[in-house]
C-alpha cells in the first residue's frame, strides 16, 4: 500500500528526502547541490512518499509564507515509479496537510514539464511570465483550498 509521513525539518531525520531530491535534481537533472540545498530545510515541514515495497519514492517541502499561504516545493519523485500515483498521492497529503493548518492557498513554481501534472492536480497558472530556476524553466501556480470540497487530484 502507497503510504507517506509528515517530517519536521527542525527535528527530523530527512535523509530520504534528501536521497530522492538528490536523484532526480542533482543527478538527473544538474542541479548543483549549492542550489539544491539551500538551507530551508530545517525551516521547513516535508512530506515522504513510500511505494508497496517500503522504498521512499516520492516527496516535497512545505513552507509557511503566511497563517493562510503556503509553498510546496522540491517535488521529487523517482524516474522509474513516475505515472504510478505516487506524485498524486504526494500533492493531496500536503494540500490535506495545509487545510489542517489552516491554510487557503498553496503556492508552486512547476517546471515547464511538469505544469500539465500540477494542472491535473487543481493547480491553476498565476502568470504568464517564465522564470528560471536553476537553468530550468518554471511557471508560478497556485492552489485554491475550499473548505468544503475534497482537495486536489480528486477530480
Amino acid at each position: 500500500m502507497i503510504h507517506g509521513k509528515y517530517l519536521n525539518g527542525a527535528t527530523d531525520d530527512l535523509s530520504e528526502c534528501f536521497a530522492v531530491r538528490k536523484a532526480v535534481f542533482i543527478d538527473e537533472q544538474h542541479v548543483s547541490p549549492e542550489e539544491e540545498i539551500d538551507g530551508l530545510d530545517e525551516s521547513c515541514g516535508h512530506y515522504i512518499v513510500y511505494n508497496e515495497e517500503d522504498i521512499p519514492v516520492c516527496t516535497g517541502r512545505l513552507i509557511k509564507v503566511s497563517d493562510t499561504v503556503y509553498k510546496v516545493g522540491r517535488v521529487a519523485t523517482l524516474k522509474e515509479y513516475r505515472h504510478k500515483g505516487y506524485a498524486e498521492f504526494l500533492m493531496l497529503a500536503m494540500a490535506e496537510k495545509v487545510r489542517s493548518l489552516g491554510g487557503l492557498e498553496i503556492l508552486l513554481m512547476a517546471q515547464l514539464s511538469a505544469v500539465g501534472f500540477y494542472e491535473k492536480c487543481g493547480y491553476e497558472i498565476t502568470s504568464d511570465e517564465i522564470v528560471m530556476d536553476a537553468g530550468i524553466q518554471h511557471k508560478h501556480m497556485h492552489y485554491l483550498i475550499q473548505p468544503d470540497k475534497e482537495c486536489c487530484c480528486q477530480k
